[in-house]
């Protein structure tokens, strides 16, 4: 059984493997990469991280499901930071990564011109700063993403029956690529998603069957697509035009508004001289004085 699932899981890394390092090493590099995992095994995970140093000076680890020691016949251009030990900063003394400003340090200590960052599990990373309190809301962990993802292209990889549906689909929102793999009786189903800059986006969904021992690929035309994302025009729809001919700009300038004076108007009233003396007549209850007040003085 144990050799059906790790030919599973070889598989699976080929048919990811050709989209999403397509995104990490080619012209076009994706800031946010998003593996969603629910088939709770390393073994994948491994396969992923370890082809990750191909055109990469350098591979930032965020350890957080395992010991760096999992991963320890990995190249020299791995840097990995021991977050499983003491993910929430317990222990006094140890390094702690629990800040974003710990993280950006991090990455200019051990970054290059080309590196990645990569985080082997989102929900206890976002526990760690912070970013997820103890219902498992998330307050802040996709600003802190694309934060980081600005600076450096990164990979993450969370198990989506950890946390709601909703934070699976704002995350893949904002990601560049993303895959999914859903663990099923004697099968897997792997979605992925990829976006390109140029707007083009290409789904697939492969069903993966182990029936004796030979495996049967399917993908599901009906979910699998290319298709080009289209910038929406927020004024095709509307009732009314938002642009001016030239007659209407023309007769937009000459139209005097009531409550504003042209250059006349405000010269006749600046420049009037005022020939009405001011008349002060006291009213019977005004305790009018003609004395002068300061008598009493003796100046």
């Amino acid at each position: 059984m144990l050799f059906i699932f790790q030919f599973f899981y070889e598989y699976i890394f080929h048919l990811l493997y050709k989209n999403m390092l397509s995104l990490l090493h080619g012209k076009e590099v994706a800031s946010v990469n998003v593996f969603v995992d629910g088939s709770c095994d390393e073994n994948l995970k491994f396969l992923l991280i370890r082809e990750l140093d191909r055109r990469r000076e350098r591979v930032l680890v965020l350890c957080y499901s395992s010991l760096p020691s999992y991963y320890k016949d990995f190249s020299d251009k791995y840097i990995f930071y021991d977050g499983f030990s003491d993910p929430l900063n317990w222990e006094a003394g140890m390094n702690s990564l629990n800040k974003l400003e710990d993280i950006h340090a991090f990455i200019s200590q051990y970054s290059s011109q080309n590196s990645l960052l990569v985080i082997d599990n989102l929900l206890i990373f976002g526990r760690s700063i912070g970013c997820i309190d103890n219902n498992g809301e998330w307050n802040g962990l996709l600003n802190i993403l694309c934060d980081l993802s600005n600076r450096i292209p990164i990979m993450v990889f969370i198990d989506p029956t950890l946390t709601d549906e909703s934070n699976i689909k704002v995350l893949k929102h904002i990601a560049q690529f993303s895959a999914e793999l859903l663990e099923n009786q004697n099968s897997f189903t792997c979605k992925s998603i990829m976006k390109k800059k140029t707007g083009k986006v290409i789904e697939e969904n492969n069903l993966l069957t182990m029936i004796g021992n030979q495996l049967i690929v399917s993908k599901n035309n009906a979910l699998s697509s290319i298709r080009k994302i289209e910038e929406v025009d927020p004024s095709s729809n509307l009732t009314f035009n938002l642009n001016l001919s030239s007659s209407e700009k023309e007769s937009r300038a000459n139209t005097k508004l009531p409550y504003l004076f042209d250059q006349k108007t405000k010269d006749s009233y600046l420049n009037k001289v005022n020939d009405c003396p001011v008349i002060y007549q006291p009213d019977e209850a005004d305790d009018f004085d003609e004395e002068d007040p300061d008598d009493d003085l003796d100046i």
